[in-house]
């Protein structure tokens, strides 16, 4: 979306973060040299961070820390001159003046990256569902659409924008609300907002606004092959289920939030649906991230390994969020599994000696 959407800018911001950092990644010396001009501008060194192109979440913090470092790093490609330096970078810090164009730029794609770099970190996360889905698209959206209503392109491209001659203003706001544009239109290309299955899912998050049409939809979108008589009578059961809770605060989570309430009631119906919604997949971070652990544990010097281990490791990976200390005290817990670590039972090739 980024990279489409850029194409309205002058500056390349992609290309002006990879190239400022490729500067100093491969040279000692220059490096050194750079460490001087934080000294001279009363600054703490930081390294710069590498934005690889094929991960988009690598872009807000590399933009970030170059911001943060920007009046050292820009001492230091103004006293150099240019002669080494490629014309991308030269054009970034051409101009003298403290509040420059490409700095706006640079400042507004700052906080444009910062909210999609949120949206795809929720997107990504392991506990994300499909329930939660078209509120993210949808909250990404009119975020999107909000700022360029109100040319709001974040306080310090604001800010610098008031400093800029009018020409400069001018051709500024044109590219950003360009830019945006071009985002909101890559969106709605890749994701139906008003006819999305997932807008249906929506009212499973809210256990206390459900409807009976809310069920009766889904069943029908989902094509389930489900009694509606049955869920209905379920759902009567459920009403009083979450009037029982009351005000009590379930968890935030909506799998937690759901198993709470299936606690308190039999709803096979429901259950099934409920079930169905959850197993739909939001992104195939999840996956990419199995294969990555995969190839962790399976690397070449443990090429003997058996599909059994590799798989237990997995579990083990995916699904605790322990550190030692915490999953020893919690295996103390079971006597039986510790017996069976310190046997030679779970070692199958000893047993057929």
């Amino acid at each position: 979306m980024v990279k489409n959407a850029s194409k309205a800018f002058k500056v390349d911001v992609e290309s002006v973060v990879i190239k400022i950092y490729n500067e100093f990644s491969s040279s000692a010396k220059r490096t050194e040299n750079l460490k001087s001009f934080f000294e001279f501008v009363d600054l703490e060194y930081q390294d710069l961070l590498r934005h690889v192109p094929t991960r988009w979440l690598s872009l807000h913090p590399a933009i970030d820390r170059l911001l943060k470092n920007w009046t050292a790093v820009k001492s230091y490609f103004q006293s150099e001159g240019g002669a080494n330096n490629a014309a991308i970078i030269l054009e970034t810090f051409q101009d003298d003046d403290e509040n420059s164009l490409p700095l706006c730029t640079l400042w507004f794609a700052h906080n444009i990256s910062l909210i999609i770099h949120n949206s795809i970190l929720l997107l990504e996360n392991n506990k994300t569902t499909a329930v939660e889905l078209h509120a993210i698209m949808n909250k990404l959206k009119m975020q999107l659409e909000q700022r360029g209503k109100d040319r709001f392109y974040g306080n310090n491209a604001n800010q610098i924008l008031k400093t800029l001659d009018v020409n400069k203003k001018k051709s500024f706001e044109t590219q950003a609300q360009d830019f945006l544009n071009r985002c909101v239109n890559y969106l709605c290309n890749w994701y139906n907002f008003e006819e999305s299955i997932f807008q249906h899912f929506q009212f499973l998050d809210s256990t206390s606004e459900i409807e009976w049409q809310s069920f009766e939809t889904i069943v029908d979108v989902l094509d389930l092959n489900i009694e509606k008589d049955s869920i209905y009578e379920e759902y009567c059961i459920l009403k009083e289920v979450l009037n029982k809770f009351g005000h009590q605060k379930l968890s935030s989570e909506v799998d937690q939030k759901w198993v709470t309430v299936f606690k308190g009631a039999h709803l096979p119906a429901i259950s099934k649906i409920v079930s169905f919604v959850l197993s739909i997949p939001v992104s195939n971070a999840y996956c990419e991230r199995v294969f990555s652990l995969m190839g962790i544990i399976n690397r070449d010097e443990r090429n003997k390994i058996a599909t059994e281990l590799i798989g237990a490791e997995l579990k083990i990976r995916l699904n605790f969020d322990m550190n030692c200390s915490e999953f020893y005290d919690y295996i103390q817990e079971f006597p039986d599994i510790l017996r069976l670590v310190s046997s030679d039972k779970k070692y199958s090739f000893k047993n057929k000696q």
